[in-house]
């Protein structure tokens, strides 16, 4: 997972509602007797950390790949230890084992999710949970049309001819619940839900781009050639510009939740 939110770590607040929103309501499925220790996989900027802090008397870890986002987080819960890191090549042998692993909105960018999902077994125990939020595949039709629309467009199409889509996505709940199962995971808890966002002009469609599909349509990783340096700047000029022609008012966000046991 080598996506680094470091860039928007100070307005991530503000641009991740809809990732924040699906966090909350994870926390929510969760039920904690006060004394958990609870590792947060992918924790950002450490606020959803935090309500789970208020929650439990125990350790409280988070685990972020991007130094701008564990900053945020240790400024925003001193009491917290966070590591900066990789989740899929972070040595884990030391961190000893966790009442909760948390992870939300961060399992669709595992390079290798199967292997990374193992890997996070050895966090838990027999009695432990893992609670997970994900976008499912078709994660947000109106975004993901402007997006298809801007990338065929004949300033940028040369560039993502040569791009690979990072993401695992798999299109509902009942396919995650089957593939959970394959990695030897019990599963006690499914849902699918959508949630509406608001578009007050058509340019806060690029917000919701800028809070997550951004980090993977401009990382040179994801080119198979040199990615022009100004890619982003004329990326954004014509996305503005379709976005405006589509006349949305509402942007629909569709997550899968699932609280996860070690078969």
């Amino acid at each position: 997972m080598t996506v680094d939110f470091s860039n928007v770590a100070n307005k991530y607040h503000k641009l991740g509602v809809n990732q924040q929103s699906a966090g909350v309501k994870l926390i929510n499925l969760l039920t904690l007797c006060g004394s958990e220790s609870v590792i947060d996989i992918g924790c950002g900027n450490g606020r959803l950390t935090s309500l789970l802090a208020k929650l439990t008397t125990g350790n409280v870890v988070g685990i972020d790949i991007s130094k701008g986002m564990i900053k945020s987080a240790r400024e925003f819960l001193p009491r917290g230890r966070f590591i900066e890191g990789d989740i899929e090549t972070l040595p884990l042998a030391s961190s000893g084992k966790f009442d909760v692993a948390f992870i939300n909105s961060v399992m669709h960018w595992f390079r290798t999710p199967e292997k990374t999902l193992k890997r996070i077994q050895q966090l838990l125990t027999s009695s432990s949970c893992l609670a997970v939020q994900t976008p499912l595949k078709t994660w947000c039709p109106e975004l993901q049309e402007a997006i298809e629309k801007t990338v065929k467009t004949s300033q940028v199409s040369h560039a993502y001819s040569n791009y690979h889509c990072p993401w695992f996505h798999l299109r509902s709940a009942d396919e995650y619940v089957e593939y959970f199962k394959n990695l030897g995971f019990n599963v006690g808890y499914a849902e699918e839900d959508s949630v509406f966002t608001e578009l007050h002009n058509p340019l806060k469609l690029w917000d919701l781009f800028e809070s997550g599909p951004a980090h993977a349509y401009f990382d040179p990783n994801n080119f198979s050639a040199p990615m022009p340096a100004n890619l982003p700047a004329t990326f954004k000029t014509v996305f503005c510009s379709i976005a405006e022609g589509m006349a949305i008012n509402n942007a629909e966000y569709k997550r899968a939740f699932f609280i996860l046991r070690v078969a």
